[in-house]
């Protein structure tokens, strides 16, 4: 079992790997801290996965693989990634879908083309994590909520870097390229926004 500072190791080998698209000394740039982190979960009322608060301590929010926007605290005003704003569209949603209590539980930590990637808390695959059931949500309300993994990280390593959510949704994106086996893959970049938290939460 990977604690937080497993995790932290565990990114920051992996962030080494990426390719950046931006200056080169974003990568040492400031991120969410402890202090971000902890004050979000006290706002959600959950835990947040160990695995998500090292991957934002590491690599803080962005753009992953070019297609997936990883949400972080500590960013209000900058709606694209800032955690909270992206998540106030809950109760609108729930009344619109066949299964609301579901809806409500749901916590949003990343988007592609404005549909999100959320934690459903009442799913807890993990309690020592703690880590949720990952789903996507449609933007269209009569199509159901999409399972997609059960940890977040194995979302970013085998569903956003490793080409796993083509599969799952039958198609392919401009970013991505296939294998020699003819398997859909990522590119393995990260493109980062905003210089540095400004913001308490």
């Amino acid at each position: 079992m990977m604690d937080e500072v497993d995790w932290l190791t565990h990114w920051r080998q992996v962030f080494a790997d990426l390719d950046l698209v931006s200056a080169p000394s974003w990568r040492s740039r400031p991120t969410p801290t402890e202090s971000h982190l902890s004050r979000l979960e006290g706002v959600i009322k959950c835990g947040l996965p160990a695995s998500y608060r090292a991957f934002v301590k590491v690599i803080g929010p962005g753009y992953l693989a070019r297609s997936f926007k990883i949400f972080a605290p500590g960013y209000r005003g900058a709606t694209v990634i800032d955690f909270l704003s992206n998540n106030k569209w809950q109760e609108e949603e729930a009344g619109r879908r066949e299964n609301p209590e579901q809806v409500r539980r749901l916590v949003a930590f990343a988007d592609f083309g404005y549909d999100y990637f959320v934690w459903d808390t009442g799913e807890v695959t993990d309690p020592a994590g703690p880590e949720y059931r990952i789903y996507y949500v449609p933007r269209q309300h009569d199509e159901p909520l999409l399972r997609i993994n059960d940890s977040f990280a194995s979302f970013i390593q085998q569903d956003c870097l490793g080409g796993g959510y083509w599969g799952l949704i039958g198609g392919v994106w401009a970013e991505t390229w296939e294998d020699d086996e003819g398997q859909v893959r990522s590119s393995r970049c990260f493109d980062p926004v905003c210089e540095r938290p400004r913001s308490a939460v």
